[in-house]
């Protein structure tokens, strides 16, 4: 039977013919015909020849000689009795098959031949054989070379492996790619697995891609024969990066570490386990080669620079590369796009960015897979916006308002109790200043402080006007008094009930618990008002079943916050999400 490795080649043999008589028929020289013929004659034998030779061919003659080789997991993690049963498949197999050439390796962390059987069974009583072996690993891929390898030319070649299918490497693969290229078979035996009551790590690997400065996913593969605790350590370049104790039952299960990588480029991530109780320490430990992007560069243009701090800020601290501009550093070329990764354009007015700026980011994001987040409020839409523009393009929603938009008036009402003091109490001022940001000059806001009394720091006014005023009179809130929350939740109410707005919403935001009081007779009220309410819970001593009651009492959102720094964000979020009616938005 002949075969070919490469038979893609033989195509070239439909060309040959029809080439060598066109070249024939155009050459310049002064031999006759009968010369010319057999020069052209001689050219294509040569190009069939070589093209023959380039597609490989494989002569397979039929043959009843047969050689075997039987390749037996020997490593700690497989029984004596294993390798017993093991030792009977093989003359059973010997008496079936009846090969004229047979050889037995075992195999660990090492190949070591075998004379016999009796020499298989008794592996673990030969001390000079158990070193050998190096038994606390298993590499199956070198053991199938040396399978391959052990093989008679000649002969119908056949492989039986005896394993517990626990490799301690990543080779078996690319063995096996080998031996299919020749076509030997493969037949496999499981073997009956130790119980040694031992626990590993099986694999590690990225949850997902790994970017310069930001957090990463590692997940790392345990094993475990019975249950098991310990200490499972993470290390990026030797450095230890993250750690976690761990307790599993018996079986396989997935363990999720967060690392970040400083600096991009080919990187070793290490999972290492270190349990209460083992019985081989070997499998304790794996590597991978991982390659870290870096960090992800923004282009960020904000409209009111006052504002840019907040979004800065946050990307800063997941690791991005900030650049923050006004309009007219938006790059006029498709080029000049490229040093960045992603471009965010934040409440710009239309008539400070030029048609050459808007069509250069249009072809960046299309052609070349840039990202572009567009952030605006009500001046970006219309027809006096973005509306039917090249931006506009790009993005997945329309800038057409169809309606007017609608009014909108918020309360917040904000615990300035001791328990706010510190970061906290900064944090939520900053949170405040930020959802401030979000409302449309026209919204109406209110804003009640309260410990165990209630203080309107803000009056119920137009946000346009009196946004610097707004802004003075957060910044002053400082803590004091315990909590009690009813009386605030009552201001509020009273003060939105004579406000014509027909969006009314209430951000109540509380980090302590309050007396018992009739606050679900007070928030139906409210809700029977055409108002609404939603908590944020800050930190885990908040009432977060009260704030969640009142939650869904009030037909509105319940948030809990267990870090502070992420109260800005939810504060935004939430604000953005009560003003949403003054937006229309069209799916692309």
């Amino acid at each position: 039977m002949l075969t070919f490795a490469n038979a893609w080649w033989l195509a070239v043999l439909l060309v040959v013919p029809p080439f060598v008589w066109w070249a024939m028929s155009r050459t310049r020289t002064n031999f006759n015909k009968r010369q010319q013929k057999l020069q052209a004659g001689v050219r294509a034998f040569v190009l069939v020849l070589l093209s023959s030779a380039l597609a490989q061919p494989i002569v397979h003659r039929a043959t009843d000689r047969l050689s075997v080789v039987y390749l037996v997991d020997a490593s700690h993690s497989v029984s004596a009795s294993a390798l017993a049963s093991a030792g009977e498949r093989i003359s059973a197999l010997n008496a079936e098959l009846n090969p004229d050439h047979h050889a037995i390796l075992a195999f660990a962390g090492a190949v070591v031949p075998i004379p016999d059987v009796a020499s298989l069974v008794a592996i673990e009583n030969d001390a000079a054989m158990v070193e050998r072996l190096e038994r606390g690993e298993s590499a199956v891929g070198p053991a199938l070379d040396a399978a391959r390898r052990a093989l008679l030319p000649g002969h119908a070649a056949r492989i039986v492996l005896f394993s517990d299918g626990h490799a301690t490497d990543d080779s078996a693969e690319l063995a096996l790619s080998r031996l299919a290229e020749q076509r030997i078979s493969v037949s496999t035996f499981p073997s009956t697995v130790r119980n040694l009551r031992d626990s590993w790590v099986d694999d590690v690997r990225l949850e997902a891609g790994a970017v310069e400065g930001e957090q990463a996913g590692v997940i790392v593969t345990m094993g475990a024969q019975s249950e098991a605790r310990g200490r499972l350590e993470l290390l990026v370049d030797s450095k230890p990066a993250a750690s976690k104790d761990i307790s599993m039952a018996a079986g396989m299960a997935d363990v999720r570490l967060d690392a970040t990588f400083e600096s991009a480029g080919p990187r070793i991530i290490e999972a290492k386990w270190t349990p209460a109780q083992d019985s081989l320490a070997d499998n304790n430990i794996r590597r991978a080669a991982i390659d870290v992007a870096p960090a992800t560069r923004v282009l960020y243009i904000e409209g009111r620079p006052a504002s840019a701090g907040y979004l800065r800020n946050a990307l800063t601290r997941e690791g991005m590369n900030v650049t923050l501009a006004g309009a007219s550093s938006l790059p006029s070329s498709r080029e000049a796009y490229r040093a960045y990764d992603a471009v965010i354009v934040s409440d710009v007015d239309k008539k400070v960015i030029s048609e050459a700026q808007m069509s250069a980011l249009e072809e960046w994001v299309r052609e070349d897979g840039g990202g572009f987040v567009m952030i605006g409020g009500e001046s970006v839409y219309g027809k006096d916006g973005y509306n039917d523009s090249t931006i506009e393009k790009i993005l997945p929603v329309t800038f057409e308002i169809k309606d007017k938009p609608e009014d909108v008036a918020v309360v917040i009402v904000f615990d300035k109790s001791w328990s706010m003091a510190g970061p906290k109490i900064e944090l939520s001022k900053e949170a405040s200043l930020a959802a401030v940001d979000v409302l449309a000059d026209n919204h109406k806001l209110g804003f009640v402080t309260f410990n165990h009394l209630f203080d309107w720091t803000v009056k119920m006014t137009e946000v346009g006007p009196n946004r610097p005023r707004i802004a003075a009179a957060l910044k002053a809130i400082e803590p004091s008094g315990h909590t009690i929350i009813y009386p605030a939740i009552e201001q509020a109410y009273l003060a939105l009930k004579e406000v014509d707005s027909r969006v009314k919403h209430v951000i109540l935001m509380s980090d302590g618990r309050s007396y018992a009081d009739q606050y679900e007779a007070l928030v139906k009220k409210m809700v029977d008002e055409k108002m609404t309410v939603s908590t944020i819970a800050v930190g885990t001593e908040a009432d977060r079943e009260l704030l969640r009651n009142i939650a869904v009492w009030g037909k509105g959102r319940n948030y809990e916050v267990d870090d502070p720094r992420e109260v800005p964000q939810v504060f935004v979020k939430e604000t953005e999400q009560s003003a949403r009616p003054a937006l229309s938005e069209k799916p692309f």
